[in-house]
């Protein structure tokens, strides 16, 4: 199957991401048929994707008329099959559950052989959702990064079984709805941005735990130092720069040996998971730095949520990515 032949999707799963996905094809002007198990579900996705576009048109990336066209391509669907019918692209996207979505999967593969299979899976292996299914070999990791309907990266997995060809196909498509799609060369588990997270996050657990700073600290020197830095450029860029012989040296004579001590401290950390008393510990810090914030950033979490993502599309405008 070529780009070319993708004329009408279907996501599977109606909530937070599946939502998010519906927004982004129906956009991009496919036809999209968004179905859920779940009536409850499928009519809040509606009113997510609703809301998404408002944001659109507050933010000036989309007119009204280009709204409503947008809105008339998506059909909600209480029923797989009809929902399955004459697509060529599938995204799945209920939640991370191994055995609920190798259930899904085998439902889909009842119902339409032959389209793509995307799964929007943030932790599992493709090589484990789709191990038991006669037709692996159009299935394909398509894991996105939240909140999906904005952020541009896409994260496409294989295995073994999966035809080259249509994770070429699937890379095509999402560079087509405006995605930046990496494709991995090998399977991990937490892929490429949840497994720089996962190192992110232990950092910012063990700074609180070990009394070095408070919740919102760690906060304000991710949004105001690395993260400022890191919506330009990531890591490699970032170091090219930083060091007057450009990368090498950045990892080499100018700083390697900093890194090197930096990293055994980060060996001898004890911290393996979570710490019981951490969910109490993060509640109480993030509630007094709501509290902190300036009323025009957003104290509670849709305020917040709102401030968030009309930044994002600011951001987002300056990488010519709307």
């Amino acid at each position: 199957m070529n780009l070319s032949d993708i004329k009408k999707t279907a996501v599977i799963g109606a909530g937070l991401i599946g939502s998010a996905w519906a927004t982004g094809f129906s956009r991009a002007g496919y036809k999209v048929n968004l179905y859920d198990i779940n009536p409850q579900t499928l009519s809040a996705g509606l009113d997510k994707i609703r809301l998404n576009f408002a944001l659109f048109a507050d933010s000036g990336v989309m007119g009204n008329a280009q709204v409503e066209d947008a809105l008339a391509r998506i059909t909600l669907c209480d029923n797989l099959e009809n929902a399955l019918e004459g697509v060529q692209f599938i995204q799945e996207s209920v939640p991370d559950n191994l055995e609920l979505k190798k259930d899904v999967i085998k439902k889909i593969d009842n119902c339409n052989p032959a389209a793509i299979l995307s799964s929007s899976a943030s932790w599992l292996k493709l090589s484990d959702i789709s191990a038991d299914s006669p037709y692996a070999s159009r299935c394909v990791g398509g894991h996105p990064f939240n909140p999906p309907h904005l952020m541009p990266l896409v994260e496409i997995t294989h295995w073994g079984k999966t035809d080259p060809k249509l994770v070429q196909t699937a890379y095509e498509f999402y560079l087509s709805i405006g995605k930046v799609p990496i494709i991995l060369r090998k399977e991990t588990l937490g892929f490429i941005a949840n497994r720089l997270q996962a190192a992110y996050v232990r950092e910012a657990i063990a700074l609180v735990k070990e009394g070095i700073c408070s919740v919102e600290d760690v906060d304000n020197a991710s949004v105001y130092g690395l993260g400022v830095r890191y919506a330009i450029l990531g890591p490699y860029l970032n170091g090219e720069l930083n060091a007057p012989g450009g990368v090498g040296d950045y990892f080499g004579a100018a700083y390697g040996a900093g890194f090197s001590e930096g990293f055994k401290r980060l060996a001898e950390c004890r911290i393996t998971s979570v710490p019981e008393d951490l969910p109490k510990l993060a509640a109480e810090g993030v509630e007094a730095q709501k509290a902190n914030r300036q009323k025009e950033t957003g104290n509670t979490r849709e305020e917040i949520i709102a401030h968030r993502d009309k930044l994002l599309i600011e951001i987002l405008k300056l990488h010519n990515k709307w």
